[in-house]
This record gives structure tokens, sequence and C-alpha cells, in this order.
């Protein structure tokens, strides 16, 4: 193996992830907008301001078993949202 050919790659650049992030955040803020404002609220605390549910419990004034539910039931949401999302941009394509 005396000529060794070059492999191009076909990898992710940075500028392909941040693309691929700034649609993930595009796509799922629509889906945000689908809920209701206090779910919306909800995941929010949870996953972006990274609150306990004992923080977001006691900012929301649910009882614990019901944030619990709301938490289950808003991501259910948002995934079924990103599922018609995505559905319609492939489709688009």
């Amino acid at each position: 193996m005396d000529t060794v050919e070059e492999i191009p790659t076909t990898g992710f650049t940075d500028e392909n992830r941040s693309l691929e992030f700034q649609d993930q955040q595009r796509f799922i803020a629509l889906a945000m907008k689908q809920l209701l404002p206090l779910d919306a609220t909800v995941i929010t605390l949870y996953y972006l301001k990274e609150l306990s549910l004992d923080e977001i419990a006691d900012i929301t004034e649910l009882n614990m078993s019901t944030l619990k539910v709301r938490l289950f039931r808003a991501r259910k949401r948002i995934a079924k949202e990103l599922e018609l999302i995505l559905k319609k941009e492939v489709t688009a394509l």
C-alpha cells in the first residue's frame, strides 16, 4: 500500500453542529408554545433553570403529586408536538 487515498470526512463540522442545535431550539420552542402556560413554566423551571421538584412546587404552589403529573404530561405533549412539527418539516422538503 504505497499509495493511500485520503478518505473525505463526512462528519459534522462545528458549523453544522451549531445549525443542528439552532434547529433543535426552534422546534422545541414551537412545541412549548402548544403547552398550557403552567405546563410550559414547569418544563422551563425543571429543564432550563434546573430547579428541583421541591423548588418548583414552592414557586407554582402545586402539591408534589400534581407537579409530577403535570411534568409527565407536559413531556408527553412536547414529544407529540415535536413529532407533528418534524413530520411537517420532512414533508416540506
